[in-house]
């Protein structure tokens, strides 16, 4: 399952009931891939943006099959939605790659940006020139929650002023945690700057 989209504007969709400005969702284990640039999706009644892959009708990894998740953004805007800005579950044994290039995931009523693998595979995220700033929640909140890798980095990047913690990162099984931070700014955050479970600052 593919979806690709340039120069798209989704806001406001659903504002007076729970719905996403763009929704993506594979639940056979086929390999899904999503790839948007210049795309804005702000003010909507639930996420900017969800992708999940995979995900079975009781949300239950173990009964996922092997698929796996590529997500690439470049010059995406998710503001002002009333939950997270992006939304993004693995739930295969597959490998979630999530890349990031100029995002701005500001002002949202839950986090600015979820990034979840929720079954076997590695979580590999990155931000380039990218903000999650002045959400209500978290900035970022990236987890990895069965037996593979979680690595993230950020690039000249900001993740200030929300309400809780700036970065999240759980590593929550048997893999290894690490997050880069490279001239990027963690600050003003209402909880922690960083809130790291099992994952070491490199």
């Amino acid at each position: 399952l593919t979806l690709q989209a340039t120069n798209l504007t989704v806001n406001e969709n659903g504002v007076n009931f729970e719905s996403d400005g763009i929704g993506l969702e594979e639940r056979d284990g086929g390999r899904v891939e999503a790839r948007l640039t210049s795309v804005t999706t702000n003010g909507n009644g639930e996420n900017g943006l969800d992708i999940k892959a995979d995900e079975n009708d009781d949300d239950d990894p173990s009964e996922a099959d092997s698929g796996a998740l590529f997500v690439r953004l470049v010059n995406v805007v998710v503001r002002q939605n009333l939950d997270h800005g992006l939304n993004i579950e693995e739930f295969s044994d597959g490998d979630l790659t999530f890349e990031a290039v100029n995002l701005h995931a500001d002002d949202n009523g839950g986090d600015g940006a979820q990034i979840q693998e929720k079954g076997e595979g590695d979580n590999e995220s990155r931000f380039w020139s990218s903000s999650a700033d002045g959400n209500d929640d978290d900035g970022l909140q990236i987890e990895e929650a069965g037996d593979g890798d979680l690595d993230a980095r950020l690039f000249t990047s900001s993740v200030s002023n929300n309400s809780d913690d700036g970065i999240k990162a759980d590593e929550d099984d048997a893999g290894s945690g690490e997050l880069r931070l490279t001239l990027t700014s963690v600050t003003g955050n209402g909880g922690n700057d960083l809130d790291l479970d099992d994952v070491v600052l490199i």
